[in-house]
């Protein structure tokens, strides 16, 4: 019997290892039960959340050359934390006559296994939802309290120890300044448009330093109606 190793990770946060990891568990399975590993598919930083992954969709595709029969996974949730998509890519694969066979779950074939299976796939994308949304929260609550969820720091602002956000003396004189250039060119605008209600005749250049702004003060006043400011 031969067969393939399909081995993932979600975030760049996680290491090779983990992948290491998967590959040495596949590998003692396949040995364990005779089963000849042709090849390693391995998608790096994919959520199993969607079916956009290269190397899953080369495993598919691969699958219909019928070379191998069977895919190995550490665990379910490493082939997809999406039941539609488990259930859509296992029919296609069974099509083709192979097999997913999780390493480390024991599923029998009978018809407790494909009860077990379902649970474990529900629970899978039952841990990928409730884990974003405790993410969205904790973000959410880091925000209201001026604490720096990560990325790039926004322009004036530094992290202290504790990781809230500080004034940063350096750089906030500089938004300050743009943030005076920016309202003193609203002002300047509103006041046109109030002369153009009026019925005051303007020349045509008066609307060009609103219309034709460089594409840095642009980009500063985008920057200058981000929440943080």
């Amino acid at each position: 019997m031969t067969g393939v190793i399909y081995a993932r990770y979600s975030s760049d946060n996680q290491r090779e290892e983990s992948i290491e990891g998967q590959i040495r568990e596949c590998t003692a399975f396949a040995e364990k039960n005779g089963i000849t590993i042709l090849r390693h598919y391995i998608d790096r930083a994919f959520s199993a959340k969607t079916d956009n992954r290269p190397e899953f969709q080369n495993m598919v595709k691969d699958s219909g050359k019928r070379l191998f029969d069977m895919v190995i996974v550490w665990k379910l949730d490493r082939f997809a934390r999406n039941r539609y998509d488990s259930a859509r890519y296992k029919a296609a694969l069974k099509k083709n006559g192979v097999k997913v066979v999780s390493a480390a779950e024991v599923i029998s074939d009978g018809a407790e296994g494909i009860i077990l299976e379902s649970v474990l796939e529900g629970y899978a994308e039952y841990y990928s939802a409730d884990l974003s949304e405790k993410v969205i929260r904790g973000m959410t609550e880091n925000a209201l309290k001026c604490k720096y969820n990560g990325g790039t720091l926004p322009l004036g602002y530094q992290v202290d120890s504790e990781q809230f956000f500080q004034i940063d003396p350096l750089t906030a004189p500089f938004v300050l300044e743009k943030d005076i250039e920016f309202q003193i060119m609203e002002l300047a605008l509103i006041q046109v448009l109030a002369k153009i209600d009026c019925g005051v005749p303007l020349p045509f250049g008066c609307f060009l330093q609103f219309f034709q702004a460089p594409a840095a003060q642009n980009q500063y006043q985008r920057l200058l109606l981000q929440m943080q400011y």
